[in-house]
């Protein structure tokens, strides 16, 4: 029987590593260099299969050390960049929560001093085109990362649960101000930067597409401030962005669908045309705006793919051009449909659509009718549970099989008020009884199989 710790087999070490927290996981491991070499694996496995950096120098060559270390190189399998901007000290005070302000508030003149650089060395740093030049560097001493993601937040942490996923150098700075969140995502000094990330990392994505082949690419936003335009989508002739997407099979975009001033998105399309390999897709709009262009350019993108998993969230849509998108996905097998508005009936617009190779279909919060006029939808447990009223009602379906039109149609409901009991003179409110709050917006689905990395 084993006698000391290090005597213990690595599979039984890994085990009680498990049940420990982080800075705990980090103790055990430097007991003794036999452990650390029997954690090694495990350590690498759910530390660096992915990791968040910010676009600072500091953080941008950390990645770039793990990159060209010997070991650590090949446990990174996705490399995610928060567009993370260092405030000034006014809007870093103006944002913190009344818990922080006070110590805030009472920085010393060196610690603001601190803050000012960080920010202007930020500013220096991505101007000058430092931080595309030190990613594609990372990118192309990393042999297993095939998927890169922009965040403007932070998701939940691995499986001990005290941490979240946060942007190497980020603690330093909440933690100098003893703030608890990051509340910065984008440049309020120039709203114009706000595409720089997306099109810095395209473009490293190209640089290093020769010796790579990136299988997914994401882009997650949480404020709309960081959705993207349609100019986002332009790629300039001397870079080929081909060679970037072309085994590219997961793409997750969110889109600013309020801005289609010229009604061109002509760039949106080229950017689809990209990816000929596409099998998932995630796209992202705004709530309560049309979305008539983005759906015909969407439509005019994909033609060149087989797109098996399709997911819509945040739009309001016409039903024609709804069911124009479907019917032009003859190869669909998985359809999701988050936060939707449509205009006219869901059970008309589906039925009239041909998806033949359609398995499942899932929604959640989506709604029927006019805008600022419209009803929830829900959906029953079954049916026949149609007739018995408001009660046992859902936000959210899931149905499977060949049978998914027929389930879906017959298990929803729209809550308009009749439905509900409510008389004309019972409130004066329009009865959609809608939630305005959009925080969250279910993007993580994408992740979900990485929360836990044990």
């Amino acid at each position: 029987m084993p006698r000391q710790l290090e005597d213990l087999p690595a599979e039984l070490l890994i085990h009680i590593a498990s049940q420990l927290t982080t800075i705990d996981y980090g103790s055990i491991r430097r007991t003794c260099s036999t452990i650390e070499q029997k954690l090694f694996d495990n350590f690498g496995k759910e530390f660096f299969k992915r990791r968040q950096f910010m676009l600072t120098h500091s953080s941008l060559q950390t990645l770039l050390d793990i990159s060209n270390h010997e070991a650590l190189r090949y446990y990174l399998t996705k490399v995610i960049i928060g567009t993370n901007y260092i405030p000034r000290f006014e809007t870093f005070l103006s944002l913190a929560s009344p818990s922080a302000r006070s110590t805030i508030q009472s920085a010393s003149h060196d610690t603001r001093k601190w803050l000012q650089q960080l920010r202007l060395d930020q500013r220096y740093f991505m101007d000058q085109g430092l931080d595309r030049a030190m990613l594609t560097e990372a990118l192309s001493n990393l042999p297993s990362c095939h998927e890169l993601e922009i965040r403007d937040s932070y998701c939940p942490s691995r499986f001990r649960g005290e941490e979240k996923w946060t942007s190497y150098g980020s603690s330093d700075i909440l933690k100098k101000f003893q703030a608890e969140t990051w509340e910065w995502w984008h440049d309020e000094e120039n709203p114009a930067r706000r595409h720089h990330v997306f099109s810095m990392v395209t473009h490293a994505m190209a640089s290093t597409a020769k010796s790579k082949r990136y299988t997914a690419f994401m882009v997650t936003t949480r404020q709309h401030h960081n959705d993207l335009g349609p100019d986002a989508f332009y790629q300039p002739k001397y870079v080929d962005f081909k060679a970037a997407f072309e085994s590219t099979t997961t793409l997750m975009l969110p889109v600013h669908t309020r801005e289609t001033y010229d009604q061109d998105l002509s760039y949106f399309v080229s950017f689809l045309r990209l990816f000929p390999n596409l099998d998932h897709l995630r796209l992202n709009g705004t709530r309560y705006t049309d979305t008539t262009e983005w759906m015909v350019a969407t439509k005019h993108g994909l033609n060149t793919c087989s797109l098996r998993h399709l997911s819509l969230g945040k739009m309001r849509i016409r039903s024609d051009d709804l069911s124009d998108l479907f019917c032009s996905l003859k190869t669909l097998e998985h359809l999701e449909l988050f936060f939707l508005e449509l205009e006219n009936s869901w059970t008309s617009t589906l039925g009239k659509t041909h998806l033949p190779q359609l398995k499942a279909l899932e929604a959640n919060m989506i709604v029927v009718g006019p805008r600022f006029k419209h009803d929830r939808v829900g959906f029953k447990s079954s049916p026949e549970a149609v007739a018995k009223g408001p009660s046992d009602l859902s936000p959210s379906i899931k149905v499977q099989g060949p049978d998914w039109l027929e389930e879906f149609t017959g298990r929803l409901v729209v809550q308009n008020r009749a439905f509900l009991g409510i008389k004309d003179s019972d409130s004066d409110s329009d009865g959609d009884g809608d939630d305005d709050d959009d925080s969250d917006d279910s993007v993580d689905s994408f992740d979900s199989e990485d929360e836990d990395e044990s």
